[in-house]
């Protein structure tokens, strides 16, 4: 089973990418997600894919996620450094569909702990 983490998994790449993990459910799993702003869709993605892990640099004023992520046992990642922290753990494979320069430093964050 290979484990996958999508950086900017609400996104039009992120749902691409997530339709294919549910084509291959068999031989892939969603070990990690983040998400910008939208935290209603990230909350659909943790109730179907269960992921070990989730990642979100800001939360809205108000946001329920952190005890949604308590109740659902995920491990929830907050703030600036979050999704850079979430791109360095060990996967099989890091999707980086976070755009321009916002994504840079979750990339480079792989790279540097060796992701492919």
């Amino acid at each position: 089973m290979r484990n996958v983490t999508i950086l900017g998994g609400t996104g039009t790449i992120g749902d691409n990418m997530l339709s294919l993990l549910r084509l291959h459910s068999d031989n892939a799993r969603l070990y990690g997600v983040s998400a910008h702003r939208n935290i209603a869709k990230l909350q659909s993605i943790i109730t179907e894919f269960s992921p070990q892990v989730v990642a979100v640099s800001s939360l809205p004023m108000g946001s329920d996620l952190p005890a949604f992520c308590e109740k659902a046992g995920v491990e929830l990642l907050l703030g600036e450094g979050a999704i850079d922290e979430l791109a360095a753990r060990t996967v099989d494979l890091v999707v980086a569909s976070i755009v321009g320069m916002a994504g840079l430093s979750s990339v480079m964050s792989a790279v540097k702990a060796g992701q492919s």
